[in-house]
């Protein structure tokens, strides 16, 4: 149905609905419920923190790491570790800015913070992709239970990672990907690279090939795109090649590659006609660049050494499987 304003202009009407449908629950309910739930998830993350004590105490060594940056030792020369500069940063900012010591219990307490916030940015944007209050609450639910696994670790890089995960999935479900989206998908990018840089690379591959599957390019040679999508696929047997002979290294390999096809085919396809440019590659990579030459500048002002910083990120962290890795069971149901 075509309606017409008063100064001529033709609205679709149904589009219109399809744009901005109306919310399943008004606000009044869906505001007590949510924080109804939110209080319910803050008591079980809390008693699952304060209950539990990791045997390798990734904890204490994270929390002497952080005092020792705060109190001016410079990273990856006085203080030795295998995580990014960007965390550490931003543990310094958060505790000078509230003038919270670190102690087991505030480290506990921020923990909860990074988890249930991360949930909760996953909430909304579930909510915007199925345009549905009710899947909303449902996702949340979801995320604080599978996002548990931090509480063993408290102040462990992965809080950054998860609430950095949880905005770039928030970021994508708010429309096209385009201007300030991309924008902020470039510097998401580079936060993780300089926190964790294993995630940076994953997370860069997938926003690469997104970014591939709206390019005109490729959206004009298909076989090169999933040519492409079949190798993304297969980084998860080249990065467990070491285990390929166990049945659990191969079942967890199939199942991340069949996820990344999968994945990949339904973006390509859903990308269609809308295609994106030059201009599109430049609004991602100027963002992300910009990012690392301030956090790189940070570390020179801090003292850090770069050279430390690869031998410890990239050399440190490459051998560490080597020595020391989890077999990790997948069941049966995961393949469904």
């Amino acid at each position: 149905m075509v309606n017409h304003e008063p100064n001529g202009t033709k609205i679709d009407s149904c589009a219109a609905g399809q744009r901005h449908p109306k919310p399943g629950l008004p606000a009044w309910i869906l505001g007590p419920v949510a924080l109804v739930f939110i209080a319910l998830a803050g008591v079980y993350a809390f008693g699952t923190t304060f209950s539990q004590f990791a045997d390798y105490d990734d904890q204490g060594t994270m929390m002497v790491c952080i005092r020792g940056y705060l109190e001016g030792h410079p990273l990856y020369s006085s203080v030795r570790l295998m995580y990014g500069p960007c965390y550490f940063m931003y543990e310094a900012i958060l505790h000078r800015m509230t003038c919270l010591p670190v102690t087991h219990d505030i480290t506990g307490m921020i923990c909860i913070a990074h988890w249930l916030g991360a949930a909760c940015v996953l909430a909304v944007a579930g909510g915007l992709m199925t345009r549905s209050a009710l899947l909303g609450v449902f996702i949340f639910m979801q995320a604080t239970i599978h996002l548990q696994h931090v509480a063993r670790e408290p102040g462990h890089p992965q809080e950054l990672v998860v609430l950095a995960l949880a905005l770039s999935i928030l970021v994508a479900a708010a429309g096209p990907p385009r201007g300030w989206r991309l924008a902020l998908l470039g510097a998401i990018g580079a936060v993780l690279v300089f926190t964790k840089i294993n995630v940076g690379a994953f997370f860069g591959v997938a926003l690469l090939m997104a970014l591939l599957s709206h390019a005109p390019f490729l959206q004009a040679r298909r076989g090169w795109f999933w040519g492409l999508l079949a190798l993304s696929g297969s980084l998860s047997f080249l990065l467990m090649r070491d285990h390929l002979a166990e049945v659990w290294a191969r079942d967890y390999s199939s199942v991340v590659a069949a996820s990344v096809i999968a994945a990949g085919a339904f973006t390509y396809t859903l990308a269609g006609e809308r295609r994106i440019g030059f201009r599109a590659w430049l609004q991602t990579g100027i963002p992300f660049g910009v990012v690392s030459v301030l956090l790189l500048l940070a570390m020179v002002a801090n003292g850090m050494s770069f050279s430390g910083m690869v031998n410890s990120t990239v050399k440190l962290a490459a051998a560490l499987p080597g020595t020391a890795h989890f077999s990790f069971i997948i069941p049966q149901g995961a393949w469904w």
